[in-house]
């Protein structure tokens, strides 16, 4: 019975009906096994399907989303590519082996196959969002072909059926946009499109995100609120625990900034030197040798 119930998730998933509620579904079920008895299943209904190349693809799915195991998820994207033929696919297909390569540390094939996948579908607004994600190196000019990616992307998800049924889309690309206007120091703009992604959808790091906008507008109460949303959905995130120290810091509270620069230092944060410039933010090993544990 559960097979078959699988069977049918698969199929109104590929259909297109009710996406994302049902992806959602089939993500459950794997969560609820092992990955080597999620496999198995796969493999079983790749064997007994008529239409093998859709549950290759599932099979991809769950191994990049569920077990995150992006070998086997690349490896089953390649098989899917070797027995369908339509193009529009293939550049979906492109699209995540783009973002499979991307997180086992192959930049140089990511960006391949994201070329391939623009060639293929240069209006695909989940390809437009990747080519404006893919750019890490924050130069004025990298920031502004970045947000220009980035808005190309949220006025075509307005625009086709497909991108329009995802719930997850729209406020993803408004959480990245929001990200780049911080960096170009547009703060005011970068605070209006974060409170529209988290009022789509509640995100630990749009959260987070907002927390440093406030921060940098002197709103530390405002500030601090966000950093605790952020931390309401994941207590260990280090970065909004070494925010709330900063922003405690700024409003002259050493005690609580020193209880937090601690708290996130003794949980494994690594500051990086770009950050100083980045969030205007420094070192908290070097603000808790200055500030703290002085009797």
């Amino acid at each position: 019975m559960k097979d078959f119930k699988l069977m049918c998730f698969a199929f109104v998933l590929f259909s297109g009906v009710l996406y994302s509620q049902t992806e959602q579904q089939v993500y459950n079920y794997f969560k609820g096994i092992s990955k080597e008895k999620g496999f198995e299943k796969l493999d079983s209904l790749i064997n007994m399907s008529n239409k093998k190349e859709d549950v290759i693809y599932l099979k991809a799915l769950v191994a990049s989303n569920v077990y995150d195991d992006y070998e086997v998820a690349i490896l089953s994207y390649e098989q899917y590519l070797e027995v369908i033929s339509d193009t529009l696919s293939n550049s979906m297909v492109y699209l995540n082996l783009c973002k499979n390569y991307y997180k086992i540390g192959q930049t140089e094939k990511a960006q391949q196959f994201l070329k391939k996948a623009e060639e293929i579908n240069p209006e695909n607004p989940y390809i437009l969002h990747e080519l404006g994600y893919m750019i890490d190196e924050y130069t004025p000019e990298n920031l502004e072909i970045q947000y220009k990616y980035y808005e190309k992307a949220l006025q075509n998800a307005y625009k086709f059926e497909y991108s329009k049924k995802d719930k997850f889309l729209e406020p993803m690309i408004l959480g990245n946009i929001g990200f780049n206007l911080y960096h170009q120091k547009r703060t005011e703009e970068s605070e209006a499109y974060l409170l529209q992604s988290v009022s789509i959808k509640e995100d630990k790091n749009v959260f987070n995100n907002l927390a440093n906008t406030y921060q940098r507008l002197g709103k530390y109460d405002k500030a601090l609120q966000y950093y605790n949303k952020t931390l309401s959905i994941d207590p260990k995130y280090l970065y909004a625990i070494n925010g709330k120290a900063n922003t405690y810091f700024r409003q002259g509270d050493k005690e609580m900034a020193c209880k937090f620069w601690e708290e996130a230092l003794k949980s494994g944060y690594e500051y990086q030197d770009e950050w100083n410039a980045q969030y205007d933010i420094e070192n908290p090993k070097t603000l808790v040798e200055k500030h703290c544990n002085k009797k």
